[in-house]
């Protein structure tokens, strides 16, 4: 097995010195919480977080692409394709044909998914003041 010189690989001493791990490890204690309160709603962190920008972005264009979604939610295009996909199983959301661009799906919540994420916004946001309180 091959040892690492971590006195030369790394500037940090311990692991708690690196801001990245940090906000690793942050981010992950934070999406465990948001998928225990997701999961009376039944639906996970990134599903609700597809959901809700789908719906966020319906507010203001009458057509919303999984690009659209990608770009605005700053996720891969694959994993966007990939969860939509099982929303639309779920019958949550709709994809359709777009009607601009042969290439592209358009994205609709159906009223499932609406529905869903009305139930699932308080929560999250909940979830979210608490969290973050914690860590100041």
């Amino acid at each position: 097995m091959a040892n690492i010189d971590w006195t030369k690989a790394s500037k940090f001493a311990e692991s708690s010195e690196s801001p990245g791990f940090n906000l690793w490890q942050q981010f992950h204690q934070w999406q465990r919480l948001i998928n225990q309160t997701l999961a009376p709603c039944g639906v996970t962190q990134m599903q609700f977080s597809m959901l809700a920008v789908i719906g966020y972005l319906s507010r203001d264009k009458a057509i919303v692409t999984q690009q659209d979604v990608s770009k605005f939610a700053s996720v891969d295009r694959m994993l966007v394709s990939q969860i939509v996909r099982r929303l639309e199983k779920d019958g949550m959301v709709n994809r359709s044909a777009n009607p601009h661009d042969a290439r592209a799906f358009s994205l609709t919540l159906t009223k499932k998914g609406a529905n869903r994420l009305a139930k699932a916004l308080p929560l999250v946001e909940q979830a979210d003041e608490e969290f973050f309180a914690e860590q100041q």
